[in-house]
């Protein structure tokens, strides 16, 4: 019993060592692939390399529930595949220990990975999906305030649900003159101009609020007859917006039709970029929301939550599924060309579980959520059954090194 304990912790910590190189290499290569695409996005927006890190950090998870599988694959593959080629599984069976504690360690890995990729997928990934998106969407709203904030840039023209701001500058006797110009589309036709001398921007407030101090304000009206048609004017939505359901556009106070010293306009981050709320992102809901434990999502569309339920389930099962196939692998992998092939085979036979699974668990859920976890059992008591089966039918081969150099 105690080489048997020892020769088990021998192989599953091996079995761990490899599975992580392979999971590290996997999430380095995506991370190398995202890096320049986050680096234009955040620097673009005005951040700097420490968001950059961040960013990439929440991108992590992103590959996890992909990776883990495959990882699993190679690292047992690789581990069962020495033990055999050493001789070490062949002392082990001389000293009286049978060979199904090898399926057994199997099966716990698999348990592990499936706890491991459901919590990942269904939770950190979610959760971490959520904190970068908004990160760079508050990047990007500051750029854009910022922008308006500092005349005399390049870029010092935004549009605002429709309001084009033109913030200009000039110096006298040592001081910045500050000037704002904004563009307001009447309805049903015309425009409204706005000027405004020493404006400001105040804020943001605890919720995230910003004001716009708009100084000495002067503003011009023009109406159907200063025009011809309508080819100028616009919805009042900027293009940013115009794709959002009309309950999501968010409004912008109207500017007074009078000559005044002082008015203050409030604008909101929701003014500038639309931050799409979390209920509406599939990525981003986590199992407990997709099973109806979390909060409440597309009521109008419980299908595509469901669908999303079976989708998480069905990659947390391929890691369940992953140690028979290295096993097999192993088994499969003797003298000659199976030697080369077993494994790209073990992951090409992955891949094919998991597009299956994925399209059929996917379609089921939408049936109910316990239809959902039936159809799951079933499939993965069939699976697992099979690839034992197969195991036990060859057992020889996982024992007796290739060529039988026993």
């Amino acid at each position: 019993m105690r080489s048997q304990r020892t020769v088990t912790v021998s192989l599953v910590g091996n079995a761990l060592k490899q599975i992580l190189a392979v999971l590290l290499l996997v999430e380095a290569v995506f991370l190398a692939e995202s890096l320049t695409g986050l680096l234009e996005q955040v620097l673009r927006n005005g951040g700097k390399l420490i968001h950059v890190g961040y960013a990439l950090g929440l991108t992590v998870p992103e590959i996890f529930d992909f990776a883990l599988p495959l990882a699993i694959v190679i690292g047992l593959y690789i581990t069962l595949f020495s033990a055999r080629e050493d001789r070490e599984i062949v002392v082990l069976s001389a000293a009286g220990v049978s060979w199904s504690y090898i399926p057994k360690v199997a099966v716990t890995v698999g348990i592990v990975g499936f706890c491991a990729s459901l919590a990942v997928s269904g939770y950190f990934n979610p959760w971490m999906a959520f904190a970068k998106r908004a990160l760079l969407f508050d990047l990007k709203a500051q750029y854009i305030f910022q922008a308006i904030a500092e005349p005399g840039r390049e870029d010092a023209i935004q549009t605002i649900q429709g309001r084009t701001f033109i913030s200009l500058n000039s110096e006298k006797d040592g001081e910045i003159q500050r000037r704002l110009f904004i563009h307001q589309p009447g309805e049903p036709v015309g425009w409204r101009v706005t000027q405004a001398e020493g404006w400001g921007l105040n804020g943001p407030d605890e919720d995230g609020r910003y004001s716009v101090a708009l100084g000495q304000v002067r503003a011009y009206d023009f109406r159907e007859q200063a025009i011809s048609g309508d080819a100028l004017l616009s919805e009042g939505k900027g293009p940013n917006l115009r794709t959002l359901p009309g309950t999501l556009a968010p409004t912008v106070p109207a500017l007074p039709l009078m000559r005044i010293n002082e008015v203050s306009l409030p604008v909101r981050l929701d003014n500038i970029l639309q931050m799409i709320p979390r209920r509406l992102v599939s990525a981003e809901w986590t199992f407990s929301d997709v099973i109806g434990a979390g909060e409440a999502l597309l009521e109008a569309a419980p299908e595509a939550v469901r669908r999303r339920a079976g989708e998480i389930l069905a990659r947390a099962l391929l890691c369940l599924f992953a140690p028979l196939l290295a096993v097999a692998a192993v088994i499969l992998s003797r003298g000659g060309a199976s030697r080369f092939f077993a494994l790209p085979g073990a992951c090409a036979v992955l891949l094919t579980i998991d597009t299956a699974s994925r399209a059929m668990l996917g379609q089921i859920a939408e049936g109910g959520l316990g239809l959902l976890f039936a159809a799951a059992g079933a499939l993965s008591l069939g699976l697992c059954a099979l690839l034992l089966l197969f195991a036990f039918a060859r057992n020889e081969r996982l024992v007796i090194p290739a060529g039988q150099r026993a």
